[in-house]
């Protein structure tokens, strides 16, 4: 059995979140941290600023979208699981 000290992890890491952790289901997971790290960011800020937008905060803005070329390199890599299950609008 492991036994983790969460105090002295807590104080080696680096990004103390100020916010508790959530879980959530999120199709394309995948395919959104490859797209957000080819951009130079994550999926935790794509995420926060679709939800600011949608909440209506003063000054959010909805994230750019990504390119033709951009989607095809990202087919291209190993999401096409993701992509490919009939997920890329599910507003539809």
């Amino acid at each position: 059995m492991l036994t983790v000290n969460t105090d002295s992890y807590r104080d080696r890491v680096p990004d103390k979140p100020r916010t508790k952790g959530r879980n959530m289901r999120i199709i394309n997971w995948n395919a959104l941290g490859k797209a957000s790290e080819k951009r130079g960011t994550n999926r935790t800020v794509i995420v926060n600023q679709l939800i600011n937008w949608w909440l209506g905060i003063p000054g959010a803005e909805l994230p750019e979208r990504l390119t033709p070329d951009e989607i095809e390199w990202l087919r291209a890599q190993n999401v096409q699981e993701d992509l490919a299950n009939g997920h890329e609008n599910p507003a539809e």
